[in-house]
């Protein structure tokens, strides 16, 4: 039940993302109202809160004072970029994502508590290029973003941890560029997806393990929100 109740509020945001991309919902217009789209897709109401809470996530929509959901503006033609994957390679992200999420916070403790000063050098200098990139460019950062990701591997010191992320590099890259690409041309976004990056390589610099933990998990949920805002277009 619970199932299909998610495969029907996935249908009502691709409706709205619709409706949004071919203008029929323009930017700052207020969304019909809950009881009105549960009409409209014949369900409850808690099952459109369920989509209204996932676009809001994404920042396409935003509540307001005085009630209501109104469209943000963002730029959805990454879409167009990112359909182009296969379903395959969309689960294969997926996938990989699950063993990040469960290796990296880890290794951004680790790399606190081991890090030496070579290491902070390398992490320093994929930052600055990564920040350089992001902020001056419509590049993705992709390169830089997967260095900075590398060098927290490699100052953990722990040769299994460094060889699953060799292992894992291509599909690394591939996954970066996806989540990226959907912050080109948004200033504030690639502003603070830097942000993250940096305040992680500040706890890692002063020697905080759990403060880079808790920073590294917060920057994944990030990620994490990127991605299932793409996998509402996989069946």
């Amino acid at each position: 039940m619970k199932k299909e109740k998610s495969k029907v509020s996935k249908i009502i945001v691709k409706d709205i993302i619709y409706k949004i991309q071919t203008e029929e919902y323009s930017v700052g217009s207020r969304l019909p109202s809950e009881m009105v789209l549960a009409s409209r897709f014949n369900v409850g109401r808690s099952t459109v809160r369920e989509a209204l809470s996932v676009l809001k996530s994404l920042g396409i929509i935003s509540s307001r004072q005085g009630g209501g959901h109104f469209i943000e503006e963002v730029d959805l033609t990454f879409l167009v970029t990112n359909m182009e994957l296969e379903t395959s390679e969309y689960k294969q992200i997926k996938s990989l994502f699950e063993i990040r999420y469960t290796l990296e916070l880890q290794a951004a403790y680790l790399a606190a508590e081991r890090r030496t000063e070579e290491d902070l050098v390398k992490l320093r200098k994929a930052l600055d290029d990564f920040k350089e990139t992001l902020l001056s460019s419509d590049d993705t950062g992709r390169d830089e973003d997967f260095r900075f990701h590398k060098a927290l591997f490699e100052a953990t010191h722990n040769p299994f941890m460094i060889k699953i992320m060799d292992n894992l590099s291509e599909w690394f890259q591939k996954a970066l560029a996806v989540t990226l690409r959907q912050n080109i041309g948004l200033v504030e976004k690639r502003h603070s997806v830097y942000k993250e990056h940096e305040d992680l390589f500040k706890a890692i610099e002063e020697g905080k393990p759990e403060l880079a933990k808790v920073l590294c998990k917060m920057h994944l949920d990030n990620v994490q929100k990127k991605l299932n805002y793409l996998f509402l277009f996989q069946d």
